[in-house]
């Protein structure tokens, strides 16, 4: 089985160096590497190059102009090859060296399904605590994912087929990955919380501005209400109620 990470990144020198090297570390060998720069204008793509160039891994750098974080996913989705997908962007990191390895043995053991973990939240280089466990009977019965929750996407081990058939919907700035992830369980795609952390994510980025929260609650609303046009807006009713 082998596993395909890619890294999305813009401008992200100060960052870049640890999220490369924790991908590279992985004991796991079949492993292909994709970064995706967005014609970073900063020194992001030499010290990549730097860093990789020593690593005897399968590394391939897109360096070109994107439409956004989640146009920038999708370039690397199609470039991909291989059985499981993960998306570990500038300034996040795999937890330690054998969560690869250790994804690999839930996946023999249980089969095809989109696997998720947890998430040490950091900021500044500091660890601020641990995204909720996200059971995943909650999700089989749409509940704690219609309230909007989702387990880091970062923590997400996904095959490839299915990031190629329900490939993420541009027109969110913030939530397609909820738009995709509400997509596969509406389809009955099994989701498997494998009880461990996976990696360490930057609870600075876009999404976790508070400037970006209305944005957020938008298009929620509006990916819950298209997905599921009556349980959308009993959501909604629910949301001013709690």
């Amino acid at each position: 089985m082998k596993f395909i990470v890619v890294t999305v990144v813009y401008n992200g020198e100060k960052c870049i160096a640890e999220t490369v090297k924790s991908v590279l570390k992985q004991d796991y060998e079949k492993l292909e590497y994709i970064i995706i720069d967005g014609n970073s204008s900063d020194n992001t793509v030499n010290i990549a190059k730097k860093i990789i160039s020593t690593s005897g891994r399968n590394v391939n750098i897109y360096s070109e102009p994107d439409f956004g974080i989640y146009n920038a996913m999708n370039r690397g989705i199609v470039r991909a090859s291989g059985d499981y997908i993960m998306f570990m962007n500038a300034g996040d990191s795999f937890y330690n060296c054998a969560v690869l390895s250790n994804i690999a043995k839930q996946i023999k053991e249980h089969g095809n399904a989109i696997y998720y973990g947890q998430a040490n939240l950091m900021k500044n280089g500091k660890c601020t605590g641990k995204n909720n466990n996200l059971s995943e009977r909650s999700y089989l019965k749409y509940n704690t994912l219609m309230k909007g929750c989702m387990p880091i996407h970062q923590s997400i081990a996904a095959p490839l087929y299915i990031l190629k058939k329900y490939i993420f919907n541009e027109e969110y700035k913030i939530r397609a990955d909820y738009d995709w992830l509400l997509r596969c369980c509406k389809d009955g795609v099994r989701l498997i919380n494998l009880n461990f952390v996976v990696c360490n994510y930057d609870s600075s980025g876009v999404s976790a501005r508070a400037k970006y929260k209305k944005i957020m609650k938008y298009e929620t609303r509006l990916i819950r209400i298209r997905n599921f046009p009556v349980l959308g807006r009993i959501y909604d009713i629910l949301d001013m109620m709690w």
